[in-house]
């Protein structure tokens, strides 16, 4: 099937996203601050990797770089999963057999982290750019293009986009 999408990109600088504050409207509290199921250590990993970070925008591109580039984490298809109650997140983080997943791992770690700082983000899904099929910016986007990728919200500027999937630049 063909269908075609008018998307926005955001223009903020990256000056312009750390002087952005943190006076989120109501509805964006209320929606995208909660922390089901994280744990002390979730938290504490994430006040460790933030440390220096003078602004939300320094903030979230720190879980992010973390995340992408620390080597103990691996991008695969076929991770393993927590068992009984134990936190995706926690596991993924800190389980011996965790450090292992695809991007909803590397998103979920992300959002999690940004709002145990509170940060409003949340967890998109969609697809990737797929493959060009001509000069007329036309792209072939197959099941293998879904992804998924974090979201944080900045006041005047909306939800903005970091990478935290190792292996997606």
């Amino acid at each position: 099937e063909a269908y075609e999408q008018l998307v926005a990109i955001s223009t903020a600088t990256e000056a312009e996203l750390a002087a952005a504050g943190d006076d989120y409207p109501d509805e964006v509290r209320a929606m995208y601050l909660d922390t089901p199921g994280l744990t002390d250590r979730v938290a504490q990993l994430a006040q460790e990797i933030t440390r220096g970070a003078d602004n939300n925008y320094e903030r979230a591109q720190a879980l992010a770089t973390y995340l992408r580039r620390d080597p103990s984490f691996e991008y695969t298809t076929t991770a393993a999963v927590p068992t009984g109650d134990q936190d995706l997140v926690d596991f993924f983080l800190f389980a011996e057999d965790g450090q292992r997943g695809y991007c909803q791992y590397f998103a979920s770690a992300m959002v999690i982290m940004a709002r145990s700082l509170g940060m409003p983000a949340r967890l998109a899904a969609g697809f990737a750019p797929g493959e060009r099929i001509d000069q007329d910016d036309r792209f072939l986007v197959r099941e293998a293009n879904a992804h998924a990728w974090a979201e944080v919200y900045f006041p005047g500027y909306g939800w903005e986009i970091f990478e935290s999937t190792k292996s997606i630049n």
